[in-house]
């Protein structure tokens, strides 16, 4: 029984050790507006032949600062509209248009969106990740709503924080072309 001592000693001093050290390395990361590229393109207008428009864009979610948990890295949201108003920029749709706002005319050929984004997470299990982002949709014209789900899955290496933006923005991607694919079904046709 003595002779087992040495050998319990090592692996509680190893397990203490494993454990302080993960303890201490809790970190936390805010994604905000910053984390979009601010060039602009015809994206939407090319891939659906008709200017898309967005009317409102609002938050949606229960609670509107936490993003999730990635590992032992806490995710959060500073200002997540504004980073979600610049994807949709980047993309190259025309920002807080109703439709006194748009030319005479072109309230037959454009479709006006409301934006809503319900659901926004990353979550870790073991080495993956999966990270969710839902959008409500209200399209005026149709008076239709919808919800566009994107998912980003894959590997958690070091929970760092560009690894968490990308997640977050290939979700988000993945979301918006769900989206425009869908449009021409909702929107009036020309």
């Amino acid at each position: 029984m003595l002779s087992h001592i040495p050998m319990l000693v090592r692996i509680v001093l190893f397990i203490s050790f494993f454990l302080l050290i993960s303890c201490s390395s809790k970190s936390k990361v805010v994604i905000d507006s910053s984390h979009i590229s601010d060039v602009e393109d015809d994206y939407s207008e090319m891939t659906t032949r008709y200017p898309l428009y967005v009317g409102d864009i609002t938050d949606k979610r229960k609670d509107k600062d936490s993003l999730g948990t990635l590992g032992l890295t806490d995710v959060s949201s500073n200002d997540i509209l504004k980073w979600l108003s610049k994807a949709f920029v980047s993309r190259g749709y025309k920002l807080n248009i109703d439709d006194k706002k748009l030319a005479e005319g072109q309230e037959t050929q454009a479709c006006v969106v409301d934006i809503g984004l319900k659901l926004a997470y990353i979550r870790s299990s073991s080495t993956s990740k999966a990270t969710n982002i839902v959008l409500s949709t209200y399209i005026k014209q149709a008076e239709t709503s919808k919800y566009y789900r994107g998912t980003d899955t894959g590997m958690n290496w070091i929970s760092s924080e560009s690894e968490i933006i990308s997640s977050f923005t290939l979700a988000l991607k993945d979301a918006l072309d769900t989206m425009e694919s869908d449009m021409p079904n909702h929107c009036p046709k020309n």
